[in-house]
Protein backbone atom coordinates (compact mmCIF):
# COMPACT_ATOMS: atom_id res chain seq x y z
CA UNK A 1 0.00 0.00 0.00
CA UNK A 2 1.32 3.85 -0.46
CA UNK A 3 1.25 4.96 2.82
CA UNK A 4 1.60 8.73 3.78
CA UNK A 5 3.32 9.03 7.18
CA UNK A 6 3.05 11.58 10.45
CA UNK A 7 5.45 10.76 13.11
CA UNK A 8 7.83 12.22 16.09
CA UNK A 9 10.78 10.97 18.15
CA UNK A 10 11.63 7.14 18.46
CA UNK A 11 8.32 5.83 18.58
CA UNK A 12 7.76 7.64 14.88
CA UNK A 13 11.31 6.30 13.71
CA UNK A 14 10.64 3.12 14.46
CA UNK A 15 7.64 2.75 13.01
CA UNK A 16 8.74 4.33 9.66
CA UNK A 17 11.61 1.86 9.36
CA UNK A 18 9.52 -0.85 9.89
CA UNK A 19 6.67 -0.01 7.28
CA UNK A 20 9.63 1.05 4.40
CA UNK A 21 10.23 -2.65 4.28
CA UNK A 22 7.22 -3.78 3.57
CA UNK A 23 4.96 -0.66 2.05
CA UNK A 24 5.41 2.40 -0.31
CA UNK A 25 5.97 5.34 1.76
CA UNK A 26 5.10 8.10 -0.28
CA UNK A 27 5.55 10.69 2.01
CA UNK A 28 6.70 11.81 5.60
CA UNK A 29 5.28 14.42 7.88
CA UNK A 30 7.52 15.85 10.64
CA UNK A 31 6.34 18.50 13.36
CA UNK A 32 7.22 22.26 11.70
CA UNK A 33 10.81 23.97 11.90
CA UNK A 34 12.01 25.52 14.73
CA UNK A 35 15.59 26.54 16.19
CA UNK A 36 15.33 22.69 18.43
CA UNK A 37 17.14 19.61 17.05
CA UNK A 38 14.45 17.70 15.51
CA UNK A 39 15.82 14.27 15.84
CA UNK A 40 12.88 12.32 14.10
CA UNK A 41 13.42 14.74 11.03
CA UNK A 42 17.09 14.29 10.95
CA UNK A 43 16.81 10.57 10.60
CA UNK A 44 14.14 10.90 7.72
CA UNK A 45 16.15 13.46 5.73
CA UNK A 46 19.04 10.61 5.78
CA UNK A 47 17.22 7.59 4.69
CA UNK A 48 15.78 9.98 1.84
CA UNK A 49 12.48 10.36 2.12
CA UNK A 50 9.94 12.65 0.73
CA UNK A 51 9.70 15.41 3.67
CA UNK A 52 7.23 17.74 4.48
CA UNK A 53 7.25 20.12 7.86
CA UNK A 54 4.18 22.08 7.58
CA UNK A 55 2.94 25.10 9.55
CA UNK A 56 -0.10 23.90 9.38
CA UNK A 57 -1.10 20.23 8.26
CA UNK A 58 -4.90 21.39 7.78
CA UNK A 59 -3.88 24.45 5.51
CA UNK A 60 -5.67 23.79 2.02
CA UNK A 61 -2.66 24.38 0.48
CA UNK A 62 -1.01 21.50 1.91
CA UNK A 63 -4.13 19.25 1.93
CA UNK A 64 -3.33 19.64 -2.13
CA UNK A 65 -0.63 17.88 -1.39
CA UNK A 66 -1.34 15.07 0.44
CA UNK A 67 -4.43 14.90 -2.63
CA UNK A 68 -1.36 14.56 -5.24
CA UNK A 69 0.12 12.20 -3.39
CA UNK A 70 -2.41 9.94 -3.25
CA UNK A 71 -2.05 7.59 -0.28
CA UNK A 72 -4.12 4.75 0.34
CA UNK A 73 -3.80 5.14 4.16
CA UNK A 74 -2.18 8.18 6.59
CA UNK A 75 -0.11 7.05 9.89
CA UNK A 76 -0.08 9.11 12.69
CA UNK A 77 2.90 8.04 15.02
CA UNK A 78 3.31 10.34 17.83
CA UNK A 79 2.84 12.88 15.72
CA UNK A 80 0.98 16.05 17.96
CA UNK A 81 -1.30 18.15 15.48
CA UNK A 82 -4.85 17.49 15.30
CA UNK A 83 -5.61 16.60 12.07
CA UNK A 84 -9.42 17.48 10.68
CA UNK A 85 -11.93 15.79 8.23
CA UNK A 86 -10.78 17.11 5.09
CA UNK A 87 -6.86 15.83 5.74
CA UNK A 88 -7.99 12.40 6.96
CA UNK A 89 -10.48 12.07 3.89
CA UNK A 90 -8.02 12.66 1.05
CA UNK A 91 -6.67 8.59 1.99
CA UNK A 92 -8.61 5.64 0.56
CA UNK A 93 -8.52 3.88 4.00
CA UNK A 94 -8.70 7.22 5.90
CA UNK A 95 -6.32 8.07 8.67
CA UNK A 96 -5.04 5.75 11.64
CA UNK A 97 -3.63 6.79 14.79
CA UNK A 98 -1.39 4.76 17.43
CA UNK A 99 -2.39 5.51 20.97
CA UNK A 100 -0.55 4.46 23.65
CA UNK A 101 -3.08 3.88 26.78
CA UNK A 102 -6.45 1.87 26.73
CA UNK A 103 -9.03 3.47 25.18
CA UNK A 104 -11.65 4.56 25.67
CA UNK A 105 -10.42 5.08 29.60
CA UNK A 106 -7.22 6.70 28.41
CA UNK A 107 -8.00 9.38 25.89
CA UNK A 108 -5.99 12.41 25.53
CA UNK A 109 -2.21 13.28 26.00
CA UNK A 110 0.07 11.58 28.09
CA UNK A 111 -1.64 8.16 28.58
CA UNK A 112 2.05 5.92 30.34
CA UNK A 113 2.78 8.74 32.75
CA UNK A 114 -1.07 8.75 33.72
CA UNK A 115 -1.66 5.12 33.78
CA UNK A 116 1.36 5.33 36.13
CA UNK A 117 0.55 8.37 38.65
CA UNK A 118 -3.01 6.36 38.92
CA UNK A 119 -1.02 3.12 40.02
CA UNK A 120 -2.59 0.60 36.99
CA UNK A 121 -1.54 -2.50 37.14
CA UNK A 122 -1.32 -2.89 33.21
CA UNK A 123 -1.42 -0.19 30.18
CA UNK A 124 -2.36 -0.93 26.45
CA UNK A 125 -1.37 -0.14 23.30
CA UNK A 126 -4.09 1.19 21.08
CA UNK A 127 -4.27 1.69 17.08
CA UNK A 128 -7.36 3.02 15.89
CA UNK A 129 -9.31 4.80 13.04
CA UNK A 130 -9.14 9.12 13.16
CA UNK A 131 -12.46 10.05 13.10
CA UNK A 132 -13.36 14.04 14.34
CA UNK A 133 -12.79 13.59 17.84
CA UNK A 134 -10.03 12.60 20.12
CA UNK A 135 -9.42 9.32 20.36
CA UNK A 136 -12.82 8.79 19.72
CA UNK A 137 -12.47 6.09 16.65
CA UNK A 138 -13.39 2.60 16.60
CA UNK A 139 -10.40 0.06 17.71
CA UNK A 140 -8.77 -1.64 15.29
CA UNK A 141 -6.10 -3.49 17.53
CA UNK A 142 -5.05 -3.31 21.69
CA UNK A 143 -2.48 -5.03 23.28
CA UNK A 144 -2.18 -5.19 26.89
CA UNK A 145 1.25 -5.38 28.71
CA UNK A 146 1.78 -5.66 32.54
CA UNK A 147 3.29 -3.10 34.63
CA UNK A 148 5.32 -3.97 38.03
CA UNK A 149 5.76 -2.16 41.19
CA UNK A 150 9.23 -0.69 39.62
CA UNK A 151 8.43 -0.10 36.43
CA UNK A 152 9.22 3.88 34.98
CA UNK A 153 7.79 5.73 32.77
CA UNK A 154 10.97 4.87 30.61
CA UNK A 155 10.81 1.51 29.98
CA UNK A 156 6.97 1.70 29.19
CA UNK A 157 8.05 4.01 26.21
CA UNK A 158 10.84 1.27 25.76
CA UNK A 159 7.59 -1.18 25.32
CA UNK A 160 6.07 1.01 23.03
CA UNK A 161 8.38 1.84 20.69
CA UNK A 162 9.51 -2.11 20.74
CA UNK A 163 5.39 -3.43 20.11
CA UNK A 164 3.97 -0.89 17.81
CA UNK A 165 6.11 -1.86 14.59
CA UNK A 166 4.42 -5.04 14.58
CA UNK A 167 1.26 -4.09 15.94
CA UNK A 168 1.10 -1.83 13.29
CA UNK A 169 2.13 -4.22 10.30
CA UNK A 170 -0.59 -6.35 11.37
CA UNK A 171 -3.35 -3.92 10.95
CA UNK A 172 -2.27 -2.52 8.17
CA UNK A 173 -1.91 -6.33 6.53
CA UNK A 174 -5.46 -6.89 7.74
CA UNK A 175 -6.91 -3.72 6.26
CA UNK A 176 -5.44 -5.05 2.97
CA UNK A 177 -6.52 -8.06 2.92
CA UNK A 178 -9.54 -6.41 4.01
CA UNK A 179 -9.85 -8.59 6.78
CA UNK A 180 -10.31 -5.79 9.66
CA UNK A 181 -12.88 -5.81 11.88
CA UNK A 182 -13.32 -1.93 13.68
CA UNK A 183 -14.56 -1.86 17.54
CA UNK A 184 -16.56 0.66 18.58
CA UNK A 185 -15.48 2.11 21.95
CA UNK A 186 -18.00 2.52 24.68
CA UNK A 187 -18.80 5.93 25.56
CA UNK A 188 -20.18 5.45 28.80
CA UNK A 189 -17.09 4.25 29.77
CA UNK A 190 -14.54 7.04 28.59
CA UNK A 191 -11.83 9.23 30.24
CA UNK A 192 -10.01 12.16 28.91
CA UNK A 193 -6.06 13.00 30.29
CA UNK A 194 -5.11 16.14 29.40
CA UNK A 195 -1.80 17.31 28.37
CA UNK A 196 0.96 17.63 30.89
CA UNK A 197 3.80 20.30 32.26
CA UNK A 198 6.74 20.52 33.55
CA UNK A 199 4.87 22.40 36.44
CA UNK A 200 2.42 20.04 37.04
CA UNK A 201 5.38 17.24 38.81
CA UNK A 202 6.50 19.82 41.58
CA UNK A 203 4.97 19.09 45.01
CA UNK A 204 4.88 19.54 48.76
CA UNK A 205 5.64 15.87 50.96
CA UNK A 206 2.34 16.26 53.22
CA UNK A 207 0.30 16.06 49.69
CA UNK A 208 0.81 12.56 48.52
CA UNK A 209 1.37 9.21 50.44
CA UNK A 210 3.81 7.17 49.88
CA UNK A 211 2.70 5.30 47.12
CA UNK A 212 1.16 7.88 45.23
CA UNK A 213 4.66 9.90 45.57
CA UNK A 214 6.63 6.59 44.13
CA UNK A 215 4.24 6.41 41.35
CA UNK A 216 4.58 10.02 40.65
CA UNK A 217 8.54 9.55 40.36
CA UNK A 218 8.58 6.78 38.38
CA UNK A 219 5.57 8.65 35.80
CA UNK A 220 7.85 11.47 35.52
CA UNK A 221 11.33 10.85 36.06
CA UNK A 222 14.31 11.32 32.77
CA UNK A 223 13.52 11.79 30.18
CA UNK A 224 10.49 13.29 31.28
CA UNK A 225 11.11 16.57 33.98
CA UNK A 226 10.38 14.42 37.15
CA UNK A 227 9.32 15.38 40.78
CA UNK A 228 10.44 18.40 42.06
CA UNK A 229 10.22 19.99 45.81
CA UNK A 230 12.68 21.91 47.97
CA UNK A 231 15.01 21.85 50.70
CA UNK A 232 16.31 24.56 52.58
CA UNK A 233 15.19 26.72 49.91
CA UNK A 234 16.80 25.40 47.40
CA UNK A 235 14.44 23.56 44.31
CA UNK A 236 15.45 19.71 44.00
CA UNK A 237 14.15 17.30 41.37
CA UNK A 238 13.97 13.30 42.58
CA UNK A 239 14.05 10.69 39.43
CA UNK A 240 14.16 7.46 41.60
CA UNK A 241 12.35 6.03 44.51
CA UNK A 242 11.40 3.08 45.97
CA UNK A 243 8.88 1.66 48.36
CA UNK A 244 9.61 -0.08 51.89
CA UNK A 245 8.43 -3.47 52.13
CA UNK A 246 8.32 -2.87 56.23
CA UNK A 247 6.17 0.39 57.40
CA UNK A 248 8.06 3.14 58.57
CA UNK A 249 6.45 6.04 60.36
CA UNK A 250 6.84 9.37 61.13
CA UNK A 251 5.75 13.00 60.64
CA UNK A 252 5.62 13.67 56.67
CA UNK A 253 8.55 15.22 55.16
CA UNK A 254 11.03 14.71 57.63
CA UNK A 255 14.30 12.86 56.93
CA UNK A 256 14.41 9.74 58.98
CA UNK A 257 17.70 7.72 57.55
CA UNK A 258 20.50 8.71 54.81
CA UNK A 259 22.03 6.06 52.97
CA UNK A 260 24.73 6.34 49.96
CA UNK A 261 23.44 3.09 48.58
CA UNK A 262 19.32 4.03 48.90
CA UNK A 263 18.94 8.06 49.30
CA UNK A 264 16.87 9.66 51.65
CA UNK A 265 14.27 7.90 53.72
CA UNK A 266 11.57 10.26 54.02
CA UNK A 267 7.95 10.18 55.42
CA UNK A 268 4.79 11.16 52.79
CA UNK A 269 1.28 11.79 54.71
CA UNK A 270 0.94 8.37 55.97
CA UNK A 271 4.55 6.37 55.60
CA UNK A 272 8.28 6.51 55.02
CA UNK A 273 9.82 5.83 51.14
CA UNK A 274 13.21 6.00 49.68
CA UNK A 275 13.94 8.64 47.93
CA UNK A 276 17.10 7.42 45.79
CA UNK A 277 18.24 9.84 43.11
CA UNK A 278 18.26 13.57 43.82
CA UNK A 279 19.71 16.16 41.79
CA UNK A 280 19.59 19.86 41.86
CA UNK A 281 16.67 21.54 39.69
CA UNK A 282 18.99 24.06 37.62
CA UNK A 283 22.12 22.04 37.49
CA UNK A 284 21.11 17.95 36.73
CA UNK A 285 24.01 17.60 39.61
CA UNK A 286 23.32 15.12 41.98
CA UNK A 287 22.76 16.51 45.56
CA UNK A 288 22.28 13.65 47.98
CA UNK A 289 25.26 15.01 49.86
CA UNK A 290 23.08 18.05 51.35
CA UNK A 291 20.79 16.46 53.31
CA UNK A 292 20.96 16.18 56.95
CA UNK A 293 18.84 13.56 59.25
CA UNK A 294 16.18 14.95 60.83
CA UNK A 295 15.71 18.19 58.44
CA UNK A 296 12.88 18.24 56.56
CA UNK A 297 11.54 18.69 53.17
CA UNK A 298 8.78 21.20 52.08
CA UNK A 299 5.50 20.73 53.19
CA UNK A 300 2.29 22.40 52.88
CA UNK A 301 2.62 22.55 57.01
CA UNK A 302 5.91 24.06 56.57
CA UNK A 303 4.67 26.60 54.59
CA UNK A 304 2.12 27.38 56.44
CA UNK A 305 3.49 27.96 59.76
CA UNK A 306 6.83 30.10 58.03
CA UNK A 307 3.69 32.45 56.59
CA UNK A 308 2.59 32.95 59.96
CA UNK A 309 5.64 33.45 61.96
CA UNK A 310 6.41 36.17 59.26
CA UNK A 311 3.24 37.75 59.05
CA UNK A 312 1.81 41.00 60.87
CA UNK A 313 -1.63 39.85 61.98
Amino acid sequence: MKLLFAGNKERGLSCLISLREKHDVVGVIGHKKTSKTNYFVDEVKKMGCKLFQPSNINDKSFIKKIQELDPDIIVLAGYGSIVKSDFISKAKYGCINLHAGKLPEYRGSSPMNWALINGDKEFSLSIIQVNKGIDTGNLLIEKEFQITENVTIKELTEIANKNFPKLLLNVLNQIEKKTIKPKAQVREISSYYPLRFPEDGQIFIDQLTAEELHNRVRALTSPYPGVSTYYNNKKIRVLKSSLIKRPFFGESGRIYRISKEMGIMVCASDKCLWLSEIVDYETGENCIDIFSKYDKLATIKGVAENYYANSKI
